[in-house]
């Protein structure tokens, strides 16, 4: 009596799984970093998330404080949306000493009840108005003319 082949578990160890790269971040990012010389943790701990972002300014592209956000959580082993509003603050003020002020405008405090702010309701009212005629509500009536 022949024994069947033993058949692999789903759990089964495969080939050696490389270094990972950088958590928190998509493939533009990576690719990016990877441009500056940034593609494993190692390599933005010994640089810091300040320096890789402003490295990745430096070589033309335009990266949103969400990558300073991801880059300082990846080096803190956070998820980028975890990263305590203190520690972004500090980070903004670095990154100001640098000399590099922010791609985009920093996101807004929450507010005291904990609710987000929308970005485009806040942009819409900082935004100047182009004349001086009042606006009108999108629900009035049509009027007649004779």
């Amino acid at each position: 009596m022949t024994t069947p082949p033993p058949t692999r578990s789903r759990h089964a160890a495969h080939a050696p799984r490389p270094e990972p790269g950088i958590r928190n971040l998509g493939p533009v990012s990576r690719r990016w970093l990877a441009e500056v010389g940034v593609s494993k943790r190692s390599d933005l701990i010994r640089l810091g998330p300040v320096a890789a972002f402003l490295r990745v300014k430096a070589a033309g592209h335009k990266p949103s404080l969400n990558l300073l956000w991801a880059l300082a959580g990846a080096e803190r082993g956070l998820p980028w949306n975890r990263l305590p509003q203190e520690a972004r603050d500090q980070l903004l003020m670095e990154l100001d000493a640098a000399g590099g002020a922010p791609a985009t405008p920093a996101a807004p405090a929450r507010a005291a009840s904990g609710a987000a702010r929308s970005g485009s309701a806040q942009r819409a009212r900082e935004a100047p108005l182009l004349d001086d005629r009042p606006r009108i509500a999108s629900s009035k009536k049509k009027s007649k003319t004779r």
